[in-house]
This record gives C-alpha cells, sequence and structure tokens, in this order.
C-alpha cells in the first residue's frame, strides 16, 4: 500500500473539525464519479486472493485502457449501474476500508476531501465542498476560516504543488494570496466590492508582469492595502448599479448545462428545485428572459432575508475557493483566474436565488445543499471553467470595467 507521510500544514479551524459521517451521509462521496485507481493500489489489490474482498477485486476492479495510462489512474472500480456508486460500497460505508483499513485505500479515496497545496515549501489543507459535511462545516460556523497550524497525514500523491509564476519568488506569491485573503475578508465591505477591488488588483498584477516587473508586486500590494484603508474604494464603486437582466442571462445558462440526469435523486431534485425557482420548463429547459429575470430578483430578495443571520455565508465560499486552489496563480493570467473565481460565484448566486425564489420556506440547510451541489456537479467538471469563461468572452464581458454589473446585489 501507498505510505504516508507527516506534514505541518495550516489550514481552517473548520477542516479540524470534520470527520466523515459514513454511512450517515446524504451524497455519498463515490456516488456518480469513477474512481480512478493509481498503480501502486492497483498492483496490490490484485495480490489479494483470500478474504471478504478478494472476489470483489477479481471482478470489479478494472485495468484502465490504453497503453499510455498514468501511473495515478491505472485502474478504476467498476460502478454498480443501478445505483450509480462503487461496487465497494456496502450500506453507505466503503468495504475496503471497513476490511483493510483507511491505508489500503487508493489516493483518490484517501484523499478526498482534503485538498492540500504546497507553495515553496509551506502546505495548506482545506476541504472539497462537494462533501455535504464539508460544506456545511465551512460555510456555517462564523470562525471556520481562522487559520490553525496542525501536524496531518497524507501522502505525496495526494498534494498539489504550485510551480513559480512567471518570475514571481514564492514570497511574492505568498504575499499575494495573503493579501487576496485579506481583501475577501474585509467587513466594511460588500461582498460584490471586496470582489471589485480584488478584480481590479488581479488586472493591475496582470498588467504588472505582462511589463516584466514582477518586482514590484510588494509596492503594488502596499498601494492596494493604503487604497482600501483610506476608503476610497467605497467612494469609487457606489455609483455603479446593478444589472440584475445581465446577471440572470449571462449565469442562468450555466444552470442549464448540470440540467443532465443524474443516477442520484437527490441531486435531481436539487436541480429541479432550481429550475423551478427560476422560471425554468423543466421539460425543455427553457425559459423567455423576462421570467428569468422577474424570479432572479426575487429570489435574492429572499437570498437576503435567509442569509441575515449568517453573513458569511459567500465570504467563507470564496475563501475555500481561493484556499483550495494557488489562485491567482492556477491560470494564464491572474486576470483569467479572477474571471473563472467571479464565474463561479455568479452560477452559485443564481442557483441560490433560484432555490430561494421557489420556496418561500427555503432555509440556511437548503442554500448549503445548493452549494454543495453546484460544486459536485460543476467544480469537478474539467471542461466547467473553460466553458464559462468562454461564455464571459463571448458576450465582451471578460473585462474588469464591465463586470461590476454583473457583482452587485
Amino acid at each position: 500500500m501507498p505510505r504516508t507521510l507527516t506534514r505541518r500544514v495550516s489550514l481552517p479551524l473548520y477542516v479540524t473539525r470534520f470527520t466523515c459521517i459514513g454511512a450517515a451521509c446524504e451524497d455519498t462521496c463515490c456516488g456518480g464519479w469513477t474512481v480512478e485507481v493509481d498503480k501502486a493500489t492497483f498492483q496490490a489489490y490484485r495480490k489479494v486472493t483470500t478474504g471478504p474482498l478478494a472476489e470483489g477485486f477479481r471482478r470489479h476492479l478494472q485495468l484502465a485502457k490504453g497503453l499510455k495510462k498514468a501511473d495515478h489512474s491505472w485502474g478504476r472500480f467498476e460502478q454498480d449501474v443501478d445505483a450509480g456508486t462503487c461496487k465497494f460500497l456496502d450500506e453507505g460505508m466503503c468495504s475496503i476500508q471497513n476490511h483493510m483499513g483507511e491505508d489500503a485505500l487508493c489516493d483518490t479515496c484517501y484523499g478526498y476531501p482534503r485538498s492540500t497545496l504546497e507553495m515553496g515549501g509551506e502546505f495548506i489543507q482545506s476541504l472539497t465542498l462537494s462533501c455535504p459535511e464539508a460544506a456545511r462545516l465551512a460555510l456555517l460556523a462564523e470562525d471556520a476560516f481562522e487559520l490553525v497550524e496542525a501536524d496531518i497525514q497524507t501522502r505525496n500523491a495526494c498534494i498539489a504543488s504550485a510551480s513559480s509564476y512567471q518570475g514571481l519568488s514564492y514570497q511574492h506569491m505568498g504575499d499575494v494570496r495573503f493579501f487576496s485573503f485579506g481583501i475577501l475578508r474585509t467587513k466594511q465591505l460588500a461582498i460584490w466590492q471586496r470582489l471589485a477591488v480584488l478584480g481590479l488588483f488581479c488586472d493591475s498584477l496582470t498588467r504588472l508582469l505582462g511589463a516584466g516587473e514582477g518586482a514590484q508586486t510588494g509596492a503594488l500590494v502596499r498601494q492596494f492595502e493604503g487604497v482600501i484603508e483610506r476608503g476610497k474604494v467605497i467612494e469609487a464603486l457606489e455609483p455603479m448599479t446593478a444589472n440584475y437582466a445581465s446577471q440572470a442571462c449571462l449565469f442562468a445558462p450555466m444552470v442549464r448545462m448540470g440540467s443532465r440526469q443524474s443516477r442520484s435523486e437527490r441531486q435531481n431534485s436539487i436541480q429541479r428545485a432550481i429550475g423551478t425557482g427560476l422560471g425554468f420548463d423543466l421539460q425543455t429547459w427553457d425559459v423567455d428572459e423576462q421570467t428569468l429575470i422577474s424570479c432572479y430578483a426575487r429570489g435574492l430578495d429572499r437570498l437576503k432575508e435567509v442569509l441575515a443571520d449568517i453573513p458569511h455565508f459567500f465570504e467563507h465560499y470564496l475563501i475555500n475557493d481561493l484556499v483550495r486552489d494557488p489562485f491567482p496563480f492556477s491560470s494564464n493570467t491572474p486576470m483569467e483566474d479572477y474571471l473563472q473565481l467571479v464565474s463561479r460565484y455568479g452560477i452559485v448566486r443564481v442557483m441560490l436565488a433560484g432555490r430561494c425564489a421557489g420556496d418561500e420556506n427555503a432555509k440556511v440547510n437548503d442554500l448549503v445543499e445548493t452549494i454543495q451541489f453546484f460544486s459536485r456537479r460543476f467544480q469537478h467538471d474539467p471542461q466547467f471553467a473553460a466553458q464559462v469563461y468562454a461564455s464571459l468572452q463571448s458576450l465582451g464581458a471578460a473585462s474588469i470595467d464591465k463586470l461590476y454589473g454583473f457583482l452587485r446585489n
């Protein structure tokens, strides 16, 4: 079995509270996904010839096709066609873990839902919100994103390493990330204002790097810190007006992308609730523009009411996104990375508005469920970010001056 190692990491407080709830989970982690098995684990499973799992490994462990199999995806587990879950799921629990222990899991199952990022020798860990329990812990507790340090058990295969970006030192990259987190935690600014400032910063950073002046990154950070401290941001952004029509028409088609039927009735039910709230015909997934805009605006009003007691909800969603990936250094430019972040935020906001518009009794737990559904249905789709970014570009929205109307509530 792959060997574990100990790493000292920074992590949000909510991660330390996480424990898999097993059979009590409403959306088992292997449901609807192909579980890839790394080469070392695959070969170890093949050597199991006796015991309760031997027959399952012989029948349901499949070698990946093709001559150029990667070590991380050497094989996969067969899925139950009717249930849409892994063949090794037994009454809501993994039979491999039950019989052989956690260390016997393949890298995919061992790591999920944890996401560990290494940058310049520093490690930070978060959880992906496609896990229902992780979503609850991250979004609801006010102190969820207080950073602490702890020793964790992990594997090299479960650690994503961020490379040096366009000549920036790891110190500069760390400063940028720390400042980005700080922007999203600036309580005196509304969420849309925080995103607007972050966009201006990423746009400026992109221009700086394009001019080969990465050494001036620290000065850029200090410049923006001064602007925020002097309160000039609110003054500058106040004239910007919300454009609900543009928000609804840009991001609602992305909701349609997730309208495919799943083997999970729970996921289908959430998708239908969102679609109904936004006025979609659930047979064709069409909606006329005025109906969509009206439903969206009504849903936003209701969303504000539901979130009145947890004003940190969107803040926590966005910060988790930043912690999980090496933002703003995971795309071609910081601005492109920012646009993808804003796209995810826009789609999530439309989905949440739809959930609220369709159910006047919607509660906070329904919103958490919607975030988890989005993360599972969209965020794990490798083609999704590219499709969203292409949509922004085709609509002429992929520039900072065009984005304010899409951001403001």
